[in-house]
């Protein structure tokens, strides 16, 4: 599996080895950049304990999601790279699968904190001399001011060193929900009204997250994005292509 977690990596445009594998008593705290406020008028529960495992994400799709693989036989490792996919396709208001993920792992093992750092790399051009030339905004939208993915290359890393599934088996939640819709939030149909102009601007924006009309879609409606689910299904018969190479 290690073989092909590289070469799903060359297809995510990123590289780092790492090596080594540790028991899969863990826990694993995924930082995805976003907060974790509650939707208005969404009421607070009690704490809650339990005697094997528990989940926290900031989306009841991303925790059901990780909860699903630890009852198929995963560890923290597995579901903690899952709720990171999940959350990439129903978060998108928060994170995405092409921006980058900030991942805490505590390897029982180990006896340690150890972060992974999903975050990209500069284009090699993309000097400040470069923007100061152009007077481009280094904090403006659009490509120019964007790093190399990063949050694909972090989840590959984490499930090589620690985790004990395949790809195939951690990313199928992201992908079903990708393919076959996901009920748009509250919260992320307030942030789409907020940034209209900025979902107009961009073309396929608009065609996954305004209607075919141009109109907004309220909460509840479902959401599809296709092209998210075929990329992440690219990389999935990538992982079986080079799977007689072991891990």
């Amino acid at each position: 599996m290690r073989n092909t977690i590289r070469s799903l990596r060359r297809i995510t445009g990123v590289w780092q080895s790492s090596r080594g594998r540790t028991p899969c008593t863990a826990l694993l705290t995924v930082a995805l950049i976003a907060g974790l406020a509650t939707e208005p008028g969404q009421a607070q529960r009690p704490p809650v304990s339990g005697r094997t495992a528990g989940v926290s994400a900031g989306h009841p799709l991303t925790t059901a999601a990780a909860v699903e693989i630890l009852l198929q036989g995963g560890n923290a490792f597995d579901a903690g790279v899952t709720s990171l996919l999940v959350g990439g396709v129903v978060e998108q208001d928060l994170y995405g699968l092409g921006g980058e993920a900030l991942i805490l792992v505590y390897p029982k093992a180990e006896g340690k904190v150890i972060s992974v750092v999903g975050q990209g790399w500069a284009p090699e051009r993309a000097t400040i001399d470069w923007y100061l030339e152009r007077s481009r905004d280094l904090n403006g939208e659009g490509l120019d001011p964007a790093v190399v993915p990063g949050a694909l290359h972090g989840a590959l890393t984490v499930l090589e060193r620690w985790g004990t599934m395949t790809f195939e088996e951690v990313s199928a939640r992201a992908i079903d929900y990708a393919e076959h819709g996901f009920p748009l939030r509250p919260r992320t149909a307030r942030s789409i009204e907020r940034n209209l102009e900025f979902f107009q601007a961009w073309p396929e924006n608009q065609r996954y997250w305004l209607k075919p009309d141009g109109s907004l879609y309220t909460p509840g409606e479902t959401i599809k994005l296709p092209t998210l689910a075929n990329t992440l299904r690219k990389m999935v018969d990538a992982e079986r292509e080079h799977a007689h190479l072991g891990r």
